[in-house]
């Protein structure tokens, strides 16, 4: 996967979390994906590939991107 050293390192913490330790963090994402059908034959269009995140006690999380990333469809 093509992606950015820190992008991938929040993913390996995420898989490294135990999950005995899962109800320390208030949010976990693990791998989501969403596809919406293609229609008019046209093909399926991937919204989320591959989101994984943590978000610990405390820590204020956002959102940042431009129109079209996914990020209201990772909030639905």
């Amino acid at each position: 996967m093509d992606e950015d050293e820190d992008v991938d390192q929040e993913r390996q913490d995420v898989y490294n979390i135990p999950r005995k330790d899962y109800s320390e963090y208030p949010l976990i994402a693990k791998n989501i994906r969403k596809v919406y059908p293609g229609v008019n034959n046209n093909p399926p269009k991937v919204a989320n590939k591959s989101i994984s995140l943590k978000v610990r006690p405390g820590e204020l999380f956002g959102l940042l991107g431009p129109n079209g990333a996914g990020k209201t469809t990772l909030v639905t």
